[in-house]
């Protein structure tokens, strides 16, 4: 099942991991809400290994990642893998990452296929 809207596209690569390419360079909290709203819907109660590939993402609103990173955005997740270009990008959530203590196994990477290696490794 491929779900797809202008904001971003869910893609199950296997059974249990759900991949999202994010669309737009900027996430709202409304954007975030209905990715997060989709994905509930999408899983149909199953927990899943989560790619979220937000590599075109150059801006995200403080609401948006206090929805993200909160109990409620981290639902039903065996473990989050984070697709990031940029260097300073991904520096920003290592360092998000650190203080925050995410629920579930959280890591970023380069690539879909690092992401993918890892996600597996864990599976």
């Amino acid at each position: 099942m491929e779900v797809k809207s202008e904001i971003f596209e869910y893609t199950w690569l296997e059974q249990n991991i759900l991949y999202c390419e994010f669309l737009r360079s900027e996430i709202t909290l409304e954007s975030a809400r209905l990715a997060l709203d989709q994905r509930m819907a999408i899983q149909e109660g199953k927990v899943v290994y989560m790619i979220v590939d937000a590599s075109r993402v150059g801006k995200i609103s403080k609401p948006a990642r206090d929805l993200m990173g909160s109990p409620e955005g981290y639902a039903k997740l065996h473990a989050s893998a984070l697709i990031i270009k940029s260097s300073l990008g991904k520096m920003l959530v290592n360092f998000f990452y650190k203080f925050s203590s995410p629920p579930v196994p959280s890591r970023v990477f380069n690539t879909k296929e690092e992401a993918i290696s890892w996600i597996k490794s864990l599976a």
